[in-house]
């Protein structure tokens, strides 16, 4: 398995679980564990590869955090069903009105598919945001070798 998509997948599964939680009570502040774990994918990506050359670092640590933001953009979406079918659960509200009781099907399918397709939305941040901190990253921390100047 690369080396890339390896620690995408540590780094996924750590921030699956953290994410799941966060997006649970607080669903817009995943975009940050996908730049946490995306960026901390990148950088073990590039430690563990001592070959990568600033042309393929920032790819491979794209690839690493682009790993991670699937796993992540799964939270997401599992947070968000958690964070509504516990307030409807409890009969809690929201900003935007009244949970609909349980035994309304149109309005308790509009408020999942209204919670699904936020998840969504955020989710997919969290992909390009977790990709970009991986790129951004492996960019940083490859030095480019070919320019340096030789003194004497």
């Amino acid at each position: 398995m690369k080396t890339s998509i390896k620690n995408g997948l540590i780094m996924g599964g750590v921030g699956l679980v953290i994410n799941i939680c966060v997006a649970g009570v607080i669903g817009f502040c995943g975009p940050l564990v996908a730049v946490v774990a995306g960026a901390a994918a990148g950088a073990l990506t590039v430690r563990q590869s001592p070959t990568l050359t600033p042309a393929t670092g920032p790819k491979e640590g794209a690839t690493a955090g682009l790993t991670a933001g699937a796993l992540i953009f799964v939270a997401q979406l599992i947070g968000a069903l958690i964070a509504v079918v516990y307030l409807q659960s409890i009969g809690g509200s929201t900003l935007f009105g009244d949970i609909p009781e349980v035994g309304n099907t149109a309005e308790n399918a509009g408020f999942y598919i209204g919670a699904a397709a936020t998840g969504l939305c955020i989710g997919i941040v969290d992909v390009v945001a977790a990709a970009g901190a991986g790129w951004l990253t492996a960019k940083l921390m490859i030095k480019d070798t070919s320019q340096a100047e030789i003194q004497i």
